[in-house]
């Protein structure tokens, strides 16, 4: 499908779904880890209570790959940076009770769905219906079981919930900003390794999607910490709208490593002030770790190997073909 063939029509619908598509992935991957945690310490013989959450995200992510892909490789820029309104929209509203969970993916549900309905009574007498409509009848179609998961579970009843083992008001707070950078910077350099791949630079497709991987497994590292507490991250809370966040998508791979050392600094900043109010031993560490690996990444040169975190995770590539998305 070439840049013609896709109106207006559908790029404005499928860049209202996208930071949908995006914020309710980030609130899975957040919630998972929060009840495996949670099932790890009383309960490890019990049946999974988080597949039905993980069930989904499979359906969602490679869905916000495909919608991110189709964009891209048409010449246009996913429209998730553009101003802070699109930014906060990204930003999870994860619970951090068994109840407040169900609740958080009922929200997201409501308003992923009736995106995922508009665009289906915008754009199904359009001339490209059949070659988008999957990106959003299959989301779509999916909700149905999904809720019915989570009735099931909520009529069987609640486990005991965590005893909470609160953060001073400071410490969260900053803590929870510096998270506000690790979903920005998770998006942006995810998008940005379909940039570099359409351009033909696969290296570095490969390097940053390994870059994106590395700000989700901090994420991951700050989310368990937080569980055993009886916490969960609060990026949502701590956005602030007139701060101007610099999460933009470069057109190409130039301008995409020029906004990911833009955004890699400030998360920097922002992880460096989080670990300087913390006085909880590991988050403190954790953090510290994110203040290395983004002042590396926003101070990297042309001729270096990106920093990770980790070099296990897999190829940019290799992922691709998983999502049916190996072709150029």
């Amino acid at each position: 499908m070439t840049n013609n063939e896709i109106d207006i029509d559908t790029i404005e619908q499928l860049n209202v779904i996208l930071p949908l598509q995006l914020m309710a992935v980030q609130q899975h991957f957040i919630h998972v880890l929060i009840l495996d945690c949670w099932q790890t310490e009383t309960s490890p013989s019990q049946p999974i209570l988080s597949q039905g959450i993980a069930a989904i995200d499979k359906i969602d992510l490679p869905n916000a790959m495909k919608i991110v892909d189709l964009l891209v490789s048409s010449g246009n820029v996913p429209n998730v940076g553009e101003n802070s309104d699109s930014q906060l929209i990204q930003m999870p509203r994860p619970g951090d009770t068994y109840q407040r969970i169900f609740s958080a993916e009922r929200a997201i549900e409501k308003k992923l769905t009736t995106a995922l309905k508009t665009a289906t009574e915008t754009l199904t007498s359009n001339p490209n219906w059949s070659q988008i409509a999957h990106l959003i009848t299959d989301p779509l179609a999916a909700r149905n079981s999904f809720e019915v998961w989570m009735r099931f579970h909520e009529n069987t009843g609640l486990p005991t919930n965590k005893s909470k083992s609160p953060l001073s008001g400071t410490s969260l707070s900053n803590l929870n900003h510096y998270f506000c950078y690790l979903v920005l910077s998770i998006n942006q350099t995810m998008i940005h390794a379909f940039v570099h791949w359409h351009e033909g630079n696969k290296t570095l497709a490969d390097a940053t999607w390994k870059t994106s991987t590395s700000a989700m497994m901090l994420a991951a590292r700050i989310t368990r910490t937080l569980s055993m507490r009886g916490l969960a991250p609060g990026p949502f809370s701590s956005f602030r709208l007139e701060e101007q966040f610099p999460q933009k998508i470069g057109i190409n791979s130039e301008s995409a490593l020029d906004f990911d050392r833009k955004l890699a600094l400030r998360a920097g900043v922002s992880a460096g002030k989080a670990a300087s109010t913390l006085k909880q031993a590991e988050l403190e560490v954790q953090c510290r770790d994110g203040e290395k690996y983004f002042n590396n990444m926003g101070n990297w040169k042309r001729g270096e190997n990106l920093p990770t975190v980790s070099s296990s995770c897999q190829s940019f590539e290799r992922v691709l073909n998983e999502y049916g998305l190996g072709s150029e």
